[in-house]
């Protein structure tokens, strides 16, 4: 996958993309909007939250993604 300014592939930056538009979207919800495997959502966003570009609050079910920006969450 092409590689762009901010480090992040295509397909992370659609994922990121549909964080921001909805922070309790769900892998599931992902998945099928991308037309992607569940599995393969997991698999990039684990490299987002390697990256700490992510993080998880809450548990999966009442949960929400909280995106870094510079270092604070929001």
């Amino acid at each position: 996958p092409a590689i762009r300014g901010n480090n992040l592939t295509n397909l992370e930056e659609s994922i990121m993309n549909m964080i921001r538009s909805d922070q309790r979207i769900s892998k599931n919800q992902i998945a099928n909007q991308l037309s992607i495997t569940r599995d393969t959502v997991s698999e990039y966003i684990l490299r987002l939250k390697e990256k700490g570009i992510i993080i998880r609050t809450g548990n999966t079910s009442s949960g929400y993604w909280e995106i870094n920006h510079e270092g604070k969450l929001s």
